[in-house]
């Protein structure tokens, strides 16, 4: 039986909120957001640990009231080539990306998040740590 975990959701005010899913225990999942003054990219899960192999890593995008930010082309990326032999990424739409983890090697891996609008393209570099 799988246990609940929290998702977060978009509230009309654009702040993340806790939504409750039943993902498998290899299944995770990361909100991403852009905050105003100093605009800057968060997300909900600075360092992400996971222990064993075949991990699927969410990352999901929300938009606060009159954003239109999206994943780019290359939206998470695995900075070292060790990263990108251990993790295939790819956009499932503007505002999903998907991660397969093999979990093979132990390490930490910093990866990019990379977001756009008609204005500006936006960065942060968090980690995902396998154990």
């Amino acid at each position: 039986m799988a246990l609940a975990a929290p998702l977060l959701a978009c509230s009309a005010t654009g702040e993340l909120a806790p939504r409750t899913v039943a993902p498998s225990a290899n299944q995770h999942f990361i909100g991403v957001s852009v905050q105003p003054g100093p605009v800057r990219v968060v997300v909900t899960v600075p360092t992400l640990t996971v222990h064993g192999q075949n991990h699927v890593i969410f990352w999901d995008l929300h938009n606060a009231a009159g954003q239109s930010y999206r994943f780019a082309a290359d939206g998470i990326a695995f900075k070292t080539p060790a990263g990108r032999s251990q993790f295939t990424c790819r956009r499932l739409t503007d505002a999903r990306f998907q991660c397969l983890d093999q979990g093979t090697v132990a390490g930490t891996f910093e990866y990019g998040v990379k977001v756009e609008d008609a204005t500006a393209t936006l960065f942060l570099d968090p980690l995902v740590v396998n154990n």
